[in-house]
């Protein structure tokens, strides 16, 4: 579940190249209320952008990577897959991979 602490809080599956602020990443996320988007850094140090799709409580997330393609899906009964966006990404190597959250406020967690 994800608490509404912020209309930016956010829970999210998550793919980075490394654990350096500005590294490249590439996210499947749904904020608290209900929007879910691809967010990516492509670039390292450089912008994030963001796409959005369906919204909507409850929802799947999921990013998968096949060779240098990266997919964001998103599903609402975890058996029929959405795409949101995807990425070709040519000099990638091995990524971390794991969950995201972010309450957007300090003082909250």
């Amino acid at each position: 579940s994800l608490e509404f602490t912020g209309q930016y809080a956010k829970a999210a599956v998550m793919m980075r190249e490394n654990f350096d602020p500005g590294a490249r990443h590439f996210t499947t996320l749904i904020n608290a209320n209900g929007s879910v988007r691809f967010q990516r850094r492509t670039t390292a140090n450089q912008n994030v952008t963001t796409s959005g799709s369906a919204s909507g409580i409850p929802h799947w997330l999921r990013i998968s990577r096949v060779g240098n393609v990266l997919t964001s899906s998103e599903s609402t009964n975890g058996t029929t897959w959405n795409t949101i966006g995807s990425v070709t990404v040519n000099d990638l190597g091995p990524v971390f991979v794991g969950l995201a959250v972010s309450s957007y406020d300090n003082g909250q967690l």
